[in-house]
């Protein structure tokens, strides 16, 4: 069965998409569950086109992707603050978000490299964060154990904070 959409309805400001081929994965970055269409049929959704199939229009309201209204978004994303656990043993050094590799599995793969993805961590900024965190965890379990993960892209590409 084919509806047409209500004017009320908005796409959230958290819909994410990424292009692969002739196909386009949609998901909401903060719950990501994909949704798979073809170019055609999602450039026929993002305008609200007459035709849109029924089952198509209740998987983007149920997964959050279109909405009627700011303060739903609002609300998603008080539940995911709300779901975090704020435990403080890991610390997260985004080093870098460039990669040099192509991996056909990963969804990133695919993206265009902008100038700030290509920019690393200074290592006065990785000091920081850690002289931070060590500041917080010192309240802490002593006996727990705690860890520092590089992550990024390809952390690795930068040498000079991983040193």
């Amino acid at each position: 069965m084919k509806v047409t959409l209500k004017e009320d309805l908005i796409f959230s400001c958290y819909l994410s998409t990424i292009r692969r081929g002739n196909r386009v994965v949609v998901f909401h970055r903060l719950h990501p569950e994909f949704l798979n269409f073809s170019i055609k049929e999602w450039e026929e959704i993002k305008r609200f086109k007459n035709n849109i199939n029924k089952g198509i229009l209740k998987e983007l309201l149920e997964k959050k992707l279109i909405i009627n209204n700011r303060n739903i978004d609002r609300q998603e994303l008080k539940l995911f603050e709300d779901s975090l656990n704020y435990d403080l043993n890991t610390l997260y050094l985004v080093l870098t978000r460039d990669c040099n590799l192509q991996c056909k599995y990963c969804m990133f793969s695919c993206l265009e490299k902008s100038e700030q993805d290509k920019q690393l961590m200074s290592e006065l900024i990785a000091k920081q964060g850690i002289n931070l965190w060590r500041k917080l965890v010192k309240k802490f379990d002593p006996k727990q154990q705690y860890n520092i993960i590089l992550y990024g892209g390809e952390p690795l590409l930068n040498t000079v904070v991983l040193k």
